[in-house]
This record gives structure tokens, C-alpha cells and sequence, in this order.
């Protein structure tokens, strides 16, 4: 969080033109030790727009988890299940449960929340189930996602296609034929999206101008988002790269 909240305020400042601290505090942190607190939290987040007169409905604000749980998102912002489970060990019980308590905890006048679609059928109440497979923090803090170690941009465009058999001249060459267009799209969306790599780094590796490397982080991302079989190859070159330098470094 310090590494963002400086990167952040140093690009904000930046584009302003202004000098000084930009974030009110530090960044808190607080071990959540019991489910009654836990709840509180999930609906000050949800609220929070609400009572800082960002918004009329906590629904409007797109940087929360409670339009989630009203309506279906491909996409969506957070675990809605993990998030339901505060409230209940069923599908609907939990989400009637947390509707209510954010019409309580927003106006205790307003008429019930209703969600505007049903996942799981209108007869059927499912249980509510951890996603083990889902990246989690633990205690100490530590992500359970994959280790990606800080690379130079031509260290990861080297390691990448040393992997994926891509042929780093051929990505930095005029070339247009498909096998080309798709590989340099691989290799700006993992490194755009997962390992922190900046484009204009990339850009000047492979001698390409930045606004075309950020259009193929973004080909790249949307073909992810709509096609899961090319999203499940992005997740096993990803997993071999971090593999491979866990065993090397």
C-alpha cells in the first residue's frame, strides 16, 4: 500500500502540477478478529459513498461490492459469495439478510432491497461455499497468489518468450502476420496486468511506440475477458514464469 499510495500521488501531483502530501494518513491496517465486526465493515464500506455524499444509492458507486450483490456483473469487483457468507450460509437467506441491514444501516424508513436478478433460481436456496482455489491474504498479510519478482522490461520480454517460444526479434520487428499481432498481445498483457511492468519500458525494448503497446495490453485484455480458454493459456505462462524464477531465484 505505501508503493501505491506514493505512485499514485506522485503521477496525481504531476498531472496537477501541485507539490505536498496528497492522502489525509497512512494507510491502517486492522486485524479483524470476530464476525460481528467483520460485518460492520463489509456494510461501512458499502455505505460509506452514501454517507459521503458521493451518492444517493450506494448501487451508483462503482468502486464498492454492493451493486454486486443487487445485480449480475461478468467481471465483478469482489467474491459476492465469500462476501455473502458474513450474512448467511445460503444463497438467498444471506443475500435478503444483507439487503436488509444496508436498507437498516442506510435509511431505516426505505422500503425492502430487493436483488434485481436470481443466480440460483427462484425455487432453490444453495449453500454458500468458499472459493479455496481464490487468491486469499493470510494473517501475516502474505498473498496466496503467484510470487512475480520485480524484472527489468527486457529480463520478463526474455523469459517470456523463452516460455511461450516467441521470438523477441520477431515481437520488436514490422511484422503483421497473426502469430506475430497474438504473441505481442501475450506479452504486453502479462506484463501490463501482472508483473508491474510499465509500457513505455516495453515499448522502448522492443522499439515500439508506448500508445501501441498499451493498445495491445488492451486487445489482449479483452480477448481474456471473453474468450476462457485464451484467459487459462495467460494463466499458465504466468504460473511457468513465476515457477521459473521461484526455482531460480
Amino acid at each position: 500500500m505505501h508503493g501505491i499510495q506514493n505512485r499514485f500521488s506522485r503521477g496525481f501531483n504531476r498531472r496537477r502540477g501541485r507539490t505536498g502530501a496528497l492522502w489525509q494518513s497512512r494507510y491502517k491496517a486492522k486485524y479483524v478478529e470476530d464476525q460481528s465486526y467483520l460485518d460492520r465493515l463489509v456494510l461501512y464500506v458499502h455505505l460509506n459513498p452514501v454517507k459521503g455524499g458521493l451518492v444517493d444509492d450506494p448501487e451508483e458507486y462503482p468502486f464498492a461490492g454492493h451493486r454486486e450483490v443487487k445485480r449480475r456483473f461478468r467481471s465483478p469487483l469482489v467474491d459476492v459469495e465469500d462476501m455473502l457468507l458474513c450474512f448467511g450460509e445460503t444463497q438467498k437467506a444471506a443475500r435478503r439478510s444483507y439487503l436488509q441491514a444496508m436498507r437498516i444501516g442506510a435509511d431505516p424508513g426505505a422500503p425492502e432491497l430487493k436483488p434485481t436478478w436470481h443466480p440460483f433460481g427462484r425455487g432453490r436456496d444453495a449453500p454458500l461455499r468458499v472459493n479455496a482455489d481464490a487468491i486469499h491474504v493470510d494473517l501475516q498479510g502474505r498473498t496466496t497468489d503467484l510470487e512475480r519478482p520485480r524484472l527489468e522490461a527486457r529480463e520478463f520480454i526474455r523469459r517470456v518468450c523463452e516460455l511461450a517460444g516467441f521470438d523477441p526479434d520477431q515481437l520488436a520487428s514490422r511484422a503483421r502476420d497473426r502469430d506475430t499481432a497474438n504473441a505481442r498481445k501475450v506479452v504486453a498483457t502479462l506484463g501490463v496486468e501482472r508483473w508491474s511492468q510499465r509500457r513505455t519500458a516495453l515499448a522502448a525494448v522492443l522499439n515500439k511506440n508506448p500508445d501501441v503497446v498499451s493498445f495491445w495490453a488492451g486487445e489482449g485484455a479483452r480477448r481474456r475477458q471473453e474468450d476462457p480458454d485464451y484467459a487459462a493459456k495467460l494463466d499458465e505462462l504466468d504460473g511457468r514464469l513465476s515457477a521459473s524464477l521461484t526455482r531460480t531465484g
